[in-house]
């Protein structure tokens, strides 16, 4: 069926072809490419539960983009 959707956070840095995953509480965005076309290394975490923008929580070794992700 078609539903509605809800705006629950905003990135800390516009990225695109990256990977997502989530937990039950917050979703995860990994690495990626700018808007320059600049892989990137960032994880950012966002609650699904607050209207807040995303938090940086780490790093990965290797900047990479167009990667897959699992959900929890």
């Amino acid at each position: 069926t078609d539903g509605n959707t809800t705006d629950v956070s905003n990135l800390a840095t516009a990225i695109r072809i990256s990977a997502g995953t989530s937990s039950t509480t917050s979703g995860y965005n990994v690495g990626g490419s700018t808007q320059a076309n600049a892989t990137t290394n960032s994880i950012q975490k966002y609650s699904f539960s607050t209207l807040a923008t995303a938090s940086s929580i780490g790093t990965l070794t290797q900047s990479r983009d167009s990667s897959s992700s699992q959900q929890y």
